[in-house]
């Protein structure tokens, strides 16, 4: 149903915002009528997995829309302290406009409230994206997905220092560091800490950052040119 209202959408010329709010909400209303049910299924951990994949492309459709409407990019990429450290510790702001972008699309004809309220308030659109991801965490760690779960940290620390809230976002991200560091996920490490880096940055706490440089430096997978930035 989802891919042939796409199909059919592209065809009339039905906007591509429009047409991934519509994919959230099958997507949503689908996984709730799911929950509705448990009681009745035997195989918890089978369909805990079936409610976290429908999560999932529930939050896929959530992130477009965030990018196209408010810029948000919860694909948050560390090596911007590259820039950070050639300007003397600069702190990164976020954006404090709640406005959606105006892109001369009428959202008039998406009836659920809802899902209405998602396209016209960006805050309110982060606090939906991080219930759905908060909910996608659980339904991964009770199906056994232990690594899938802890994955999706990166995206509520995203969500997080976009909101100036580096505390927080710095949280998310030691949690997920711990994980990769035990299995040594080195390549992945190094971007957490990057990460961390900025946050920490952002929060003036010097302690935190030189301990997070010296971990850095310590990473086996650290090209030459990353580690001069740190020295």
């Amino acid at each position: 149903l989802r891919k042939k209202m796409e199909i059919e959408g592209k065809k009339i010329g039905v906007s591509p915002i429009l047409i991934q709010c519509w994919g959230y909400l099958i997507y949503s209303n689908v996984t709730e009528e799911i929950q509705k049910g448990m009681l009745n299924y035997t195989d918890l951990i089978k369909i805990c997995r079936i409610i976290a994949d429908l999560y999932t492309n529930a939050r896929y459709k959530l992130e477009y829309i965030g990018k196209e409407i408010y810029n948000i990019d919860t694909n948050w990429v560390g090596e911007r302290i590259h820039t950070i450290m050639d300007t003397n510790l600069a702190k990164e702001k976020p954006s404090p406009s709640d406005k959606p972008k105006n892109l001369n699309i009428n959202f008039d004809c998406i009836l659920d409230k809802g899902v209405r309220s998602l396209v016209t308030s960006k805050s309110q659109f982060e606090k939906v994206y991080c219930e759905i991801v908060a909910a996608t965490k659980l339904n991964y760690l009770k199906s056994k997905r232990i690594r899938t779960s802890q994955g999706l940290e990166t995206k509520l620390a995203a969500i997080r220092f976009q909101q100036g809230r580096y505390l927080d976002a710095a949280k998310f991200l030691e949690n997920r560091l711990a994980l990769l560091h035990t299995e040594k996920w080195y390549h992945l490490e190094i971007d957490i800490l990057l990460k961390l880096a900025i946050c920490y940055v952002n929060l003036s706490d010097t302690k935190s950052f030189n301990n997070n440089c010296v971990k850095l430096l310590n990473c086996p997978n650290l090209a030459i040119k990353q580690q001069n930035i740190f020295l």
